[in-house]
C-alpha cells in the first residue's frame, strides 16, 4: 500500500476514534496487507474447477431448456387460439350461407316446388305468410275504418306484431 493510501485509510480511522489508534489501525492494515502478498491463498485443484464448470453448464442447460418449454407451450397456446377462432369464424360463415337460396329468390325454379307455392312445401313458410296475410287484412280493415275502436293503438299493435313475425322470419 503507498503513503497516499496509507494517510488516507489513516484520515478515515481519524474520524472515528483518536489520532494514536487511527495511526495503529492503518498500520495493521498495511501489515495484514503485506501478509496476504507473502502468503497467498492455494490454487483450488483442478478436478473442483472442473466440477463447478459441470454444475455450471448443467444450469445453462436447464435454464434453456425451461425458457424453450415456456417459448413451445406459449406458442402451442397461440396456435390454438388462432385455429380456434378460424374454426368458429368458419362455422358462423357456414351458417350464414347455409339458408336456403329458393326461399329468397323472388322466382323459384319448378323442379324445387312441385307446385307454385313455396309456402305450402315449408311448414313454417306456411305458418309466417298465413300471419302476415291476417295482419294485411288487418290493415285493410283499419283503413277502410270497419274496425271501430282506437284505431292508432291498433295500428301500433300490427305493427308491433308484424316486425315481431318480420324478425321470426329472418332468424329461420
Amino acid at each position: 500500500m503507498n503513503s497516499q493510501n496509507n494517510e488516507n485509510l489513516k484520515d478515515l480511522f481519524e474520524r472515528f476514534v483518536e489520532s494514536k489508534e487511527a495511526q495503529q489501525a492503518a498500520q495493521d492494515i498495511h501489515e495484514a496487507e503485506q501478509l496476504f502478498n507473502q502468503y497467498p491463498a492455494p490454487e483450488p485443484a483442478s478436478s473442483l474447477i472442473a466440477d463447478i464448470k459441470a454444475e455450471v453448464k448443467k444450469a445453462i442447460v436447464r435454464k434453456k431448456m425451461t425458457s424453450f418449454r415456456a417459448m413451445v407451450y406459449k406458442t402451442a397456446a397461440v396456435a390454438a387460439i388462432v385455429i380456434i377462432s378460424i374454426t368458429i369464424g368458419v362455422k358462423l360463415l357456414e351458417k350464414k350461407t347455409n339458408i336456403k337460396k329458393t326461399v329468397f329468390s323472388p322466382i323459384a325454379s319448378r323442379a324445387t316446388t312441385e307446385n307454385n307455392d313455396i309456402a305450402a312445401d315449408d311448414e313454417n313458410l306456411e305458418i309466417l305468410v298465413a300471419e302476415a296475410d291476417q295482419i294485411g287484412d288487418e290493415i285493410t280493415a283499419l283503413q277502410l275504418n270497419e274496425n271501430g275502436d282506437n284505431e292508432y293503438e291498433d295500428v301500433t299493435e300490427l305493427e308491433m306484431n308484424f316486425t315481431e313475425i318480420k324478425s321470426d322470419f329472418w332468424k329461420g
